[in-house]
């Protein structure tokens, strides 16, 4: 009696690992799909004409394939000196971040002083905010 109660119980335990292992993939995959989705759809739209793209037999495939939609938006928005200011912009942000973490790093690894770590903490976290702030700032304020 008591090893077909130990066997039923091992099919239990064994059910309940494949359950979830089968709950894990099914939401793994939703998820997937949910994020990947809106992503795949523009990526399928960028190489669309316009008449697939009215076209609601064309769904994922475009019948005629272009690579205008790439030439149009890169003259609309004035790509290369889109890029330039951008890099600029990411250039000198990286170079002073790294200067003043290197500056902060080395004067707290060589000074020892009353609230150093607590200070350090105040440094970490305002670096951290400073960045979202000027990601915010750096966006159109029309938007």
């Amino acid at each position: 009696m008591e090893r077909i109660l130990q066997s039923t119980l091992f099919s239990l335990e064994k059910w309940k690992e494949w359950l979830w292992i089968f709950i894990r993939t099914t939401l793994l995959i939703g998820l997937s799909f949910i994020i990947l989705y809106p992503i795949l759809v523009r990526i399928s739209t960028a190489f669309k004409q316009r008449s697939d793209i009215y076209d609601p037999l064309v769904v994922w495939i475009p019948r005629h394939f272009t690579l205008d939609n790439f030439k149009v938006s890169m003259e609309i928005m004035e790509y290369s000196g889109t890029l330039l200011n951008t890099f600029m912009l990411v250039s000198t942000t990286t170079l002073l971040q790294l200067c003043s973490c290197a500056l902060a790093g080395y004067a707290f690894a060589k000074l020892r002083f009353r609230g150093s770590n607590i200070l350090f903490g105040i440094f970490h976290n305002l670096h951290r905010h400073l960045e979202v702030i000027q990601c915010k700032m750096s966006r159109n304020p029309n938007d």
